[in-house]
């Protein structure tokens, strides 16, 4: 008995009197139904019954598509080999799978796609599960040509002038590679990092929940110590280069690590040289012009009989400024009250009021300060504003630095304990 082979070309030539294995939905402006929820029956096309047959031949080496209108064949049926129709059909397939994901348009902005991984290698290996390779960062190469001119500083003809190119390379690389579910290789490389200790590579082995041996690693590792009930220190170690492995027997856990810690150290010495020096500051001088006594009395400190409103003679005991006994200043039986400052002014205001400003109040007629009592236009400050006064120790302290300006001042002394008036000081 004689067998025939039937030999098909690996290519099939297409033609419009054929049918098309593969056809393609081609997008029209055409409505071809009623785009009304009711359709009226308005549009009414002839083919109406569609069907597409497919067979296969008894030894499934051919396959024969088609097309039948109406009951009618309009085209050829499309007769090829299985192998070159299966071959193509995954050819399209993959490749409408990877233009669809291509043109997918990511959700999220750029900060959301930052971190993806493009996956470059992808097989499948059978009972140990599937190997992959994904691949994330970016590589930058820059690169300049540079002329110089050493006419002025040449040794040689030959160095007269040099032309070269410089080339600038960085990269950000981040690759993970997965063989089944245990065995994972990462890659973390940069290129602008200070130290070659700083770029990582690690070899890791997950087991099963049940395994002996929970996990492996090789490469940089680190080392964390938690902290029990008998050491309280807890400490972690990274930048270890070695194999870790962690075992489990029932509840005991195990940690074994062999490593080499990468470290950079550096010594440095520093002479110092120099000269110290001492100088005094009064704390008079340490801020000037800012405070003020209201009278040399409470600087100076006074003890003395004066005639009250009464006529009555009142004793008047004023301790000085200092000095400072247990860190405190002495008070004495006098008060200051109904205290009022004024600072002279060269502009006009309208609430400025003429006034004469006396060296010493208490005895106008006395010819040492004439000549420099002032007259002229004075406003008055806002206590807790412009300035704060110390009714016990008699001092006042303006806000803002006094150069070239004049102040005066009123205010009454009074008793301390009963608050009679002792004395009147300006008007």
């Amino acid at each position: 008995m004689e067998s025939h082979i039937i030999l098909i070309p690996d290519y099939i030539p297409s033609s419009p009197f054929v049918v098309d294995p593969f056809p393609t939905l081609k997008k029209s402006l055409v409505q071809p139904l009623d785009s009304i929820n009711t359709p009226l029956g308005l549009l009414n096309f002839p083919y109406q019954n569609k069907k597409t047959d497919v067979k296969l031949s008894w030894d499934w080496q051919t396959i024969t598509i088609s097309k039948i209108v109406d009951g009618k064949q309009v085209q050829m049926p499309f007769t090829a080999s299985v192998e070159w129709y299966l071959k193509k059909f995954h050819q399209r397939s993959w490749h409408k799978k990877f233009i669809e994901t291509m043109q997918k348009e990511a959700k999220g902005d750029k900060k959301s796609r930052r971190g993806q991984m493009i996956e470059v290698v992808g097989v499948d290996i059978g009972r140990l599960g599937r190997a992959s390779l994904r691949v994330s960062g970016n590589v930058n190469i820059n690169g300049k040509m540079v002329f110089q001119d050493q006419e002025l500083v040449r040794s040689t003809l030959n160095q007269t002038q040099n032309t070269h190119l410089e080339f600038d390379q960085k990269q950000n690389l981040n690759i993970q590679g997965k063989i089944g579910d245990r065995i994972t290789v990462a890659m973390d490389q940069d290129s602008e990092r200070d130290f070659d200790w700083e770029n990582n590579i690690r070899i890791s082995y997950e087991g099963h929940e049940d395994d002996i041996i929970q996990k492996v690693e090789a490469g940089n590792i680190s080392l964390s110590l938690p902290s029990t009930k008998y050491v309280t220190f807890s400490g972690k170690n990274q930048g270890l280069f070695g194999i870790k492995a962690i075992s489990k027997f029932g509840p005991v856990d195990i940690t074994t690590i062999a490593s080499i810690e990468k470290t950079k150290k550096a010594q440095s010495e520093w002479e110092g040289g120099g000269q110290s020096s001492t100088q005094q500051i009064r704390d008079v001088d340490w801020i000037k012009n800012r405070y003020f006594f209201i009278h040399p009395m409470f600087r100076n400190g006074l003890d003395t009989t004066l005639n009250n409103q009464d006529g009555q003679l009142k004793s008047v005991s004023i301790p000085p400024f200092y000095p400072i006994k247990d860190g405190r200043h002495s008070l004495g039986n006098i008060v200051v009250k109904n205290f009022e400052l004024y600072k002279s002014i060269n502009t006009n205001d309208a609430n400025a009021m003429t006034g004469m400003a006396y060296i010493d109040p208490l005895n106008i007629a006395d010819t040492n300060y004439v000549d420099e009592n002032e007259e002229g236009s004075f406003i008055r400050l806002e206590q807790g504003t412009n300035y704060y006064v110390s009714p016990d120790l008699g001092f006042i302290r303006v806000r803002e630095m006094v150069s070239q300006d004049i102040l005066g001042c009123t205010f009454v002394l009074a008793d301390r304990e009963t608050g009679a008036i002792v004395l009147e000081v300006g008007t």
